[in-house]
């Protein structure tokens, strides 16, 4: 079709479905042989298009069995994957030779021509994605026998048409798998949809549609094909545990998976939660069955197995890439999954009576452990609403605390009865004496006094224990501790692990002290903040405020963001009463998106210069004040004011 005849197609069509119209524009741009009649007639009309059925019988007629072949794996890669194919794939089916190239075009002729469409060079896809639908519809629904057929039969030929697509990519592939196979296999047989509430569909689309039954011998014939891919081996494991609850083959094809790549989190978030499913099957199974002290006792045995080995899995996949919620989602519903099933099988009457037995220690671990995940979370959602699972999980923990007083007691004499390591349970109480006042800037200074009386003891105890100067810190910030003090604390920390917090803490206490009067060195704090963005330099929320200078004094003048969770930044003038102004001088304006401030002791503050309205040459060294918040890329002023 020329362009005045596309033109007034285009008219033609969208006159009867406006709506339509920009899927009617797209028609014959970038390639013009999409441009025809009945391309207008289907995207104006869509699923609506009565004439796609006869459409396509027309051409699939007159296919002979190999092309048959080439024109149903054209369309499963383009329905199921989004995505054309390469026509060197089908090579050895058409008897190719090696040598020669694989001219699609000259071997279809005109026979596909509306069907097909060569989007680039070599890639072959069909003309539209219903247009792929009714070729398998009209290609593999059986013809044989009587009545009408099935509907949905054209399904049960799915499990013989992937092997065949994965065999015609196996032939083609003479050593490593190219990139654009690796990625069509990818988009068919591994990656899941995610659906609108965030959550993924369980398996990819067209493992999804093919029959239950068949699904495991298309796993076994991709992982027989490319036994080094680590995903295929991971995705055939987990459907063996998920599908099969086959848990000792899952356990085999998941180290098959590890040993090709140990380095992927996503594979070692499998294997957790491939574990965490086998924990799942058992707690179901020893629910009301384990009735003796005996039974109860080895039935806890195997719980306490796996649900280590499955936070293992999880603490792994986090090591490696400490950027995402997910393992600590699973991590905090599995703990708190047991620690529900612990409560039922133990006929306690409340989580409060459950926990305070000295035999439950392993529970109180876990709830440890739900709530340092939970913790950690708020880092990685920075400004980002929660998600439904995160609020679950918290909603569920919340559950558990059904008597602080109660609680509180209960661990304070397993404390005091304690001849080992006290440090676990000190921070727990600690944490309760905050839990029990809605946070601690509304505790008591009775209970804020407790539970900083146990974790100074924690620290004598072991001064680099994470959880012990986290918990510290949080407590600290309404308990009068001094700046010098709390930079003693994180010293020590940030010496044992250089995690993304411990890092953050370093260099708030270093410009709080340089903005306080102290005589430290802007080199040593530039170094640290240097230190901070290299290790956030891939966080997505590093550029999050998680914490303002306040008007307090010491520790308590850094204000933690959801102190201030009411305010509305977009306001002018409507600085929080908590928050202090501190004064200035631009020192740079390098474009009207980025600029710095210079605060006292030479602390250098990063600054929107166009939020300010101010400009380069015109407003450098004006003075000016300004709140001051920190993100794990460094001091950001905000509400910058010209200084009257």
């Amino acid at each position: 079709m020329n362009a005045e005849e596309m033109s007034e197609f285009r008219r033609f069509f969208a006159a009867m479905r406006p709506e339509r119209r920009v899927q009617l524009d797209r028609i014959g741009t970038p390639n013009n042989e999409a441009a025809v009649p009945f391309m207008y007639a289907l995207s104006a009309f869509h699923k609506d298009f009565v004439g796609l059925k006869q459409y396509v019988r027309g051409f699939t007629d007159e296919l002979d069995t190999d092309l048959r072949a080439v024109v149903i794996v054209i369309a499963l890669a383009h329905l199921f994957a989004g995505t054309s194919i390469h026509s060197s794939v089908f090579a050895q089916h058409l008897r190719i030779p090696p040598t020669a190239p694989a001219r699609l075009a000259a071997r279809f002729g005109d026979k596909v021509h509306g069907l097909l469409l060569e989007e680039r060079p070599g890639y072959w896809r069909t003309t539209h994605s219903l247009v792929a639908k009714q070729i398998l519809l009209e290609l593999l629904t059986p013809k044989e026998g009587s009545g009408t057929a099935d509907p949905e039969s054209w399904r049960f030929a799915l499990p013989d048409w992937a092997e065949t697509l994965i065999g015609f990519v196996s032939d083609a592939a003479t050593g490593e798998l190219p990139i654009d196979s690796d990625e069509l296999l990818q988009q068919l047989f591994i990656k899941r949809e995610v659906r609108h509430d965030g959550d993924k569909t369980k398996y990819s689309e067209l493992i999804a549609t093919i029959p239950s039954e068949a699904r495991e011998r298309v796993f076994q014939r991709l992982t027989a094909e490319f036994p080094e891919e680590a995903h295929f081996w991971a995705h055939y494991s987990r459907w063996q545990s998920f599908e099969a609850r086959d848990h000792f083959a899952a356990r085999q094809s998941m180290d098959k998976a590890l040993q090709r790549d140990n380095s992927d989190p996503t594979l070692w978030h499998m294997r957790g939660t491939n574990v965490r499913r086998e924990l799942y099957g058992f707690l179901d199974a020893h629910r009301f069955q384990a009735t003796t002290p005996e039974d109860r006792a080895d039935a806890q045995t195997v719980v306490e197995r796996l649900a280590k080995e499955a936070i293992g899995d999880y603490n792994e996949a986090r090591r490696i890439d400490d950027r995402s919620e997910y393992p600590l989602i699973s991590t905090a519903e599995l703990c708190l999954r047991v620690i529900e099933w612990g409560k039922t099988v133990y006929t306690a009457s409340s989580y409060t009576q459950f926990l305070n037995r000295p035999s439950s220690q392993f529970f109180a671990e876990l709830l440890d452990i739900a709530e340092d995940s939970a913790d950690a979370i708020i880092e990685l959602e920075g400004d980002d609403k929660e998600s439904r699972a995160v609020a679950q999980v918290r909603s569920r923990l919340k559950g558990i605390y059904d008597d602080y007083n109660g609680m509180i007691q209960g661990w304070r004499n397993i404390l005091d009865k304690s001849s080992g390591s006290k440090t676990a349970i000190r921070v727990r109480l600690a944490h309760l004496y905050g839990l029990r006042n809605g946070g601690w800037d509304t505790a008591t200074k009775a209970d804020i006094s407790a539970a900083m009386t146990l974790l100074n003891e924690s620290l004598l105890d072991n001064p680099t224990d994470p959880r012990t100067v986290r918990a510290w810190l949080s407590a600290g910030r309404h308990s009068g501790v001094s700046l010098n003090r709390a930079a003693e604390v994180v010293s020590h920390w940030v010496e044992y692990i250089n995690s993304r917090d411990a890092l953050y803490y370093d260099y708030v206490l270093s410009a709080l002290s340089a903005l306080n009067g102290a005589l430290s060195s802007s080199e040593d704090l530039s170094r640290k903040v240097t230190l901070m963005r290299s290790r956030s330099q891939d966080f997505e929320q590093k550029r999050t405020i998680f914490d303002w200078v306040g008007k307090h004094e010491g520790l308590g003048q850094l204000i933690n963001k959801a102190q201030v969770i009411e305010w509305d930044r977009s306001i002018a003038g409507s600085d929080p009463s908590a928050l202090r102004r501190l004064q200035g001088r631009v020192n740079t304006i390098s474009n009207p998106k980025s600029g710095t401030i210079l605060l006292a002791n030479d602390v250098e503050v990063f600054f929107t210069p166009s939020a300010a309205g101010m400009l380069a040459g015109q407003d450098n060294n004006v003075a000016v004040t300004a709140l001051v918040g920190f993100s794990y890329d460094g001091l950001i002023a905000w509400g910058v004011e010209r200084k009257a």
